[in-house]
Order: structure tokens, then sequence, then C-alpha cells
């Protein structure tokens, strides 16, 4: 518990998936599924999303891509 307050207080009490307020009951620890280790807390939302697109930034971009051409 002291590891995870303490990773919350260097991101700000921020989730970096979304950059908005995270608490200490609402982080949830996100890890690399390749390396297995800790990147930091996200909201679970956040955490789901980049499960979803499987850890995968291309993946990402290509969701990014789609939004903006579809405003």
């Amino acid at each position: 518990m002291e590891d995870k307050r303490a990773l919350l207080f260097s991101q700000k009490n921020t989730c970096p998936g979304c950059e908005k307020p995270l608490t200490l009951e609402a982080a949830v620890v996100d890890h690399s599924h390749a390396t297995k280790k800790v990147r930091g807390l996200l909201h679970r939302s956040c955490n789901a999303a980049i499960g979803v697109l499987g850890d995968s930034a291309e993946s990402l971009m290509i969701a990014v891509k789609y939004l903006q051409e579809k405003k």
C-alpha cells in the first residue's frame, strides 16, 4: 500500500491515461504484459482501454486517427 501511495504521489495524483485526478481508492496498477513491469497507476477504465487495444501504441494511434476523422 505504501508503494502504491508513493507511486500515486509521484504521478501528482493524476492518471497518466486521461490526465484527470486519481485517488488511491480508484487507482489500479497498470503493467506491461510483455515485461510484467509496473508502468503506473490508472483509472480502471483507462487501464481497460489500454488492455483492449492490446498494449499497442500502434492500435491506439489508429483509434486516435479514427476519432479525429469522425468528429
